[in-house]
């Protein structure tokens, strides 16, 4: 029985997994907001920065190291038009997951 009922909510919080394809989209930036994660204890701390993109077109994230990394991105204007190319593999705002912005025009 409880077996069942984690296959079951795997399959609810999956189902809400949308699959990204990359491409290129002009997008109106309506808020960019930098998050901080810090994790660890004492001595081994470590921080993560990235932003979230709101914009006309849906939220994205944009890392400023790593294979999705977009440092210029970190720059983009509120009420600004860019023409940016998206990628990533799921999205989905329930469990956080957003497509990355890989480039600026």
């Amino acid at each position: 029985m409880k077996r069942i009922v984690i296959i079951f909510a795997l399959a609810l919080i999956f189902s809400g997994c949308e699959p990204v394809q990359k491409r290129i989209e002009t997008v109106k930036i309506i808020s960019v907001d930098k998050q901080i994660e810090t994790n660890g204890s004492n001595g081994n701390i470590s921080t993560h920065i990235y932003w979230l993109i709101n914009t006309d077109k849906g939220t994205f994230r944009v890392e400023t190291a790593g294979l999705w990394a977009c440092p210029e991105a970190s720059s983009l204007k509120v009420d600004s038009t860019y023409t940016v190319t998206t990628d990533g593999f799921f999205k989905s705002s329930f469990l956080g997951l957003y497509p990355y912005i890989t480039a600026i025009k």
